[in-house]
């Protein structure tokens, strides 16, 4: 294993130097390396020969991973073995934010690099009420509008073969996740999911990369594991907390067992029966989480050991990713309740070169960025209307901080290119502050943290105007100028209203996403 080189950005803390409409531009280091050639879409494209061939891109995604479960990030539990091993000879960086702490508008702002008030998605979720009703309205949602190029829009016209597996759910095609891709398995049976029915099961995703393995491809890989309810296979549903004896639900086989196992709605409700003010509960529950992670660890495991398999380690470039973070009891909330609190948007963020150069890299990165970094790391010009920039020269320490906008749309009012947030949370972090505010124009209710000596985000400090009013007033600029650019992108990306299918909303209700 090579040696890992410390990267320490110079952080510049100026507030009236940043503008979010600057976050619209793709930088001169993105653009300068651009090239567009390649095969149109669709277009099968003859095996390269292996001096001259474009580097594969593997994209994984491991749903509600909060950066600190993984060694890495300092877990102090053995939960990350094919992770930790990986980062050794990989670009980490420590401090990565999702732009949304949610799945859907943090998943499609990954493959966009746009924000969840431009590209328009956002998380499903079901009433109880809702899945029993047999005869109920069809459920509607915004699928991303035709017009935005995703990552795997611009790969594949360039060139990559393309194809994702996802867990389906909040990452369907009927939200726009298959926009791009040649191949799109949203299914059941793809083996991904993970979290319900069959355990991960890597056999489709490799069966696909064994065909692909003489060509440059693109392959995005989604699974539900560790998102709730964290019941993960022997020996990690007992691993971390052998002795517990108490009433929570630990194995898929006691959960199987329950009467009413076959009820959607059941996740949601043993989460909400847990005894908050016993620790041991609390305890136990983290540990099965952690147990979570560590199957998650083993199923990506499994993802690269085919790439392994087929001798495609170093020609590709692996980006490890998650969508948010889970909470329990940092806020007094378990799980993930559409907030915007750090232990939420905090994920982890690894990128595996073929070179295998090893760096840690401290300043703060963005989900919005993965974009144009992948694309300039394969000599490909980014879409005009990206919202990141290349973390190439954050990595050569030469790149300035940008505020870190992470959106929560709650409301839409609206529809196409009227549609506009009926209300919203959105989080800025920048420097040693945190600004959250929640709601619209002059009804937002405004939070301010100073983490240098809260960096828990518990003593809000926006109640404290005339210490602080400064402070407010230049995140209220930040916030002003975002809006502005979102508003300008928004018009043209309206997005498509699209029906909900039954099965989609009993997905969601399985992974407790009910009202």
């Amino acid at each position: 294993m090579r040696g890992v080189v410390w990267v320490r950005a110079a952080v510049f803390v100026c507030f009236a130097a940043f503008s979010a409409c600057d976050d619209a531009q793709p930088t001169a280091a993105t653009a300068s390396t651009a090239s567009s050639t390649g095969s149109s879409t669709g277009a099968k494209s003859e095996p390269a020969p292996r001096a001259a061939r474009k580097p594969n891109v593997v994209l994984i995604s491991i749903d509600t991973l909060r950066a600190d479960a993984l060694e890495p990030w300092g877990a102090t539990r053995p939960t990350s073995p094919h992770l930790s091993a990986l980062a050794q000879e990989s670009w980490v960086f420590q401090h990565a934010y999702s732009q949304a702490g949610v799945t859907a508008p943090s998943h499609m702002s990954l493959l966009t690099s746009l924000y969840p008030t431009v590209h328009g998605v956002s998380n499903l979720s079901v009433s109880g009420k809702r899945l029993a009703a047999a005869d109920a309205e069809q459920a509607k949602a915004i699928r991303v509008d035709a017009k935005v190029e995703t990552l795997a829009t611009v790969l594949t016209r360039n060139g990559w073969r393309s194809a994702a597996f996802t867990g389906g759910g909040n990452v369907s095609r009927e939200l726009g996740f298959d926009q791009g891709f040649e191949e799109f398995d949203d299914s059941p049976s793809n083996g991904v999911d993970g979290n319900d029915g069959p355990w991960f099961d890597e056999t489709h995703v490799a069966a696909w990369i064994e065909k692909h393995r003489a060509e440059p491809f693109f392959l995005f890989v989604h699974t539900w594991i560790p998102h709730t309810p964290y019941l993960p296979p022997a020996p990690w549903n007992t691993e971390f907390d052998p002795g517990y004896q108490g009433p929570i639900v630990s194995s898929r086989e006691a959960f199987d067992a329950l009467p009413d196992a076959d009820d959607p709605v059941l996740p949601a409700k043993l989460l909400r029966a847990i005894d908050r003010k016993n620790p041991a509960e609390v305890a136990h529950l983290r540990a099965l989480y952690d147990g979570d992670v560590r199957y998650a660890d083993e199923s990506v495991g499994k993802v690269l050991a085919a790439l392994d398999a087929h001798g495609l380690s170093d020609e590709t470039i692996v980006v490890i990713v998650s969508d948010h973070g889970e909470e329990f009891l940092e806020h007094d909330n378990f799980g993930h309740p559409g907030e915007l609190w750090y232990e939420l948007v905090h994920v982890p963020l690894i990128v595996h070169l073929p070179s295998r150069e090893a760096r840690v890299i401290a300043a703060p990165a963005r989900l919005i960025d993965v974009l144009p970094t992948v694309l300039e790391l394969v000599d490909v010009a980014p879409p005009a209307d990206v919202q990141g920039r290349s973390l190439v020269p954050l990595v050569r320490g030469t790149l300035d901080e940008q505020p870190i906008i992470s959106e929560i749309i709650t409301r839409w009012k609206g529809s196409g290119a009227t549609r506009a947030p009926a209300n919203l949370i959105r989080s800025v972090r920048l420097g040693n502050w945190t600004y959250i505010a929640r709601g619209l124009g002059g009804k937002r209710i405004e939070e301010l943290y100073d983490l240098s000596v809260d960096p828990a985000e518990k003593e809000n400090l926006a109640a404290q105007r005339k210490e602080h009013v400064e402070t407010l007033d230049r995140f209220r600029e930040i916030v002003r100028r975002h809006e502005e650019a979102c508003a300008r992108l928004s018009a043209r990306f309206g997005g498509t209203d699209v029906d909900v299918s039954d099965e989609t909303l009993k997905e969601i209700g399985r992974l407790g996403y009910v009202k």
